[in-house]
């Protein structure tokens, strides 16, 4: 690991020779990840406040125990640090990604998670994430950009049809 972080070196490829053994490494994650929690949603009204706060507090637990986001935006757009972003969370399992220059290897280490709670429901392809969350999004997402210097086409979706730009 590099010194001061708990994030592993960065594996990536150069496309010229993906099957190589000329891999570099570098301690920066240079993208980004957007989930959503796929939790149980309580609807958004005044006679379901104690349900949302029990949901929100129960999934915020989870997730902290289980390291498996960098940073959560709850319903109401509010941001949680999971997992320091300069530590791997356990968001993407055994996976591989590739931009316009390298292909990424254990995105765990190469990306930043952001979950945001929220579903995708069946037969859509949109997620349920409010505005308030999209806003704060926009905001966490640019202030890792600029931290980071990522670039904005690796900023990407686990499979979530979000529309929005961030």
């Amino acid at each position: 690991m590099p010194p001061g972080t708990g994030r592993a070196l960065i594996w990536h490829f150069p496309w010229q020779n993906p099957e190589g053994t000329d891999g570099e490494s570098g301690p920066i994650p240079p993208e980004i990840v957007y989930h959503t929690t796929e939790s149980l949603q309580a609807p958004f009204e005044s006679s379901q406040n104690n349900l949302l706060k029990r949901v929100g507090e129960s999934l915020i637990d989870y997730v902290r125990r289980g390291r498996c986001y960098n940073f959560l935006i709850d319903r109401f757009g509010r941001v949680f640090r999971i997992v320091n972003e300069t530590d791997a969370a356990d968001h993407a399992g055994h996976s591989v990604w590739a931009d316009d220059r390298y292909i990424y290897v254990n995105l765990n280490d190469s990306f930043i998670g952001i979950s945001f709670e929220a579903q995708t429901r069946d037969g859509e392809d949109r997620s349920s994430a409010g505005n308030a969350q999209v806003r704060a999004a926009a905001m966490l997402t640019e202030m890792l950009r600029s931290r980071y210097k990522i670039a904005a086409g690796n900023c990407v979706t686990h499979a979530q049809g979000f529309r929005e730009s961030f």
